[in-house]
């Protein structure tokens, strides 16, 4: 199973979704949930409710920008490898969204406060699991350099020419995630 979570104001509906499914379905069952990504604790509590549910099979994380955060702390309780796009290694990074935002993928309209992006805090970064960390160098939401010194040998880490924070490069990348969703499911569970 792959399970993708989608950044800040974005949808389980999106592209990354669709490109998923598209490559692994119907051998691998693709799961894309819509979820409150601006509040860590009832984002984490609404994912949890969800997985819990769902059988007991390699999983692979795949997340998108603050999905990363998500998919990370999901692979740690369930067990899983992570692919991060263009990862957000630093939730304070979220401190630029803060009051009033609209979903670019549902039109809806949410506040960002003080009080959710605190409830990010609870990020405990686990570096021992298997990741794929995918970039677009010149990403203007996410410094790549300082992503690359984040995960310096705790992941397979590919940099692309691309210039936005909407991953571009993914049908090269959709390889890269196959193999290590392979090593899931075969039990190669380390980093390397």
């Amino acid at each position: 199973m792959i399970i993708n979570l989608h950044g800040f104001n974005s949808a389980g509906d999106n592209n990354t979704a669709e490109q998923l499914k598209g490559y692994f379905e119907p051998a691998v069952q693709v799961v894309s949930p819509s979820y409150t990504v601006h509040n860590y604790a009832v984002g984490m509590a609404e994912l949890h409710k969800l997985l819990e549910f769902q059988p007991l099979e390699p999983r692979l994380f795949v997340g998108s920008s603050t999905g990363a955060l998500y998919a990370e702390m999901l692979a740690r309780h369930f067990g899983g490898g992570v692919v991060a796009i263009n990862p957000v290694t630093d939730p304070g990074i979220l401190k630029g969204a803060l009051g009033w935002n609209t979903n670019y993928r549902t039109q809806v309209r949410y506040e960002f406060r003080g009080e959710d992006l605190d409830t990010f805090a609870a990020v405990e970064h686990d570096l021992s699991l298997p990741r794929l960390v995918l970039v677009d160098i010149g990403d203007p939401v996410i410094d790549h350099r300082q992503t690359r010194v984040f995960y310096r040998d705790a992941a397979h880490y590919i940099e692309f020419a691309g210039d936005s924070h909407r991953f571009t490069f993914f049908d090269e990348a959709l390889p890269e995630i196959e193999e290590l969703y392979r090593r899931v499911e075969r039990g190669l569970l380390n980093a390397d």
